[in-house]
């Protein structure tokens, strides 16, 4: 079974025209003026590793504070590995509502096993006063 090397959350991840992973806008929290918070979209792009020959078929959930499934991607088809044993799998999140502030969890998992998790946090802040550091 493939592992996960490492992953990020981001705002666009894809593969250029070389076959090279581009991961842009990567973040661990997202602060808010308000809940509930609609986010418009979150990428989670993960680098995995394996035998050529398997195939990636991950499930990507963002579960809330209280461990409880908020949102759930799978991808369509396995990704396919390189020769080398590599490949990068890209889902996408799409309106995804936080209700409140606090530590959830986005998780990537493989035939209902855990591969790799990691926090992100939502903040509120009264007000938002440096654009570059509001996602």
């Amino acid at each position: 079974m493939a592992e996960v090397a490492h992953f990020f959350i981001c705002d666009e991840a894809y593969e250029d025209d070389r076959g090279q992973p581009c991961v842009i806008g990567m973040y661990d929290h997202i602060r808010s003026a308000s809940f509930p918070h609609i986010h418009p979209r979150m990428v989670v792009a993960a680098q995995m590793v394996g035998h050529h020959d398997e195939g990636c078929d991950v499930t990507v959930e963002v579960l809330d504070p209280r461990h409880h499934v908020l949102v759930s991607s799978h991808n369509d088809a396995p990704a396919a590995l390189s020769e080398i044993g590599q490949g990068f799998v890209f889902l996408t999140l799409a309106d995804t509502a936080f209700a409140e502030p606090g530590r959830y969890t986005v998780q990537i998992s493989s035939e209902g096993r855990v591969l790799a998790s990691k926090p992100l946090i939502l903040q509120q802040e009264d007000s938002i006063h440096d654009p570059q550091r509001a996602h």
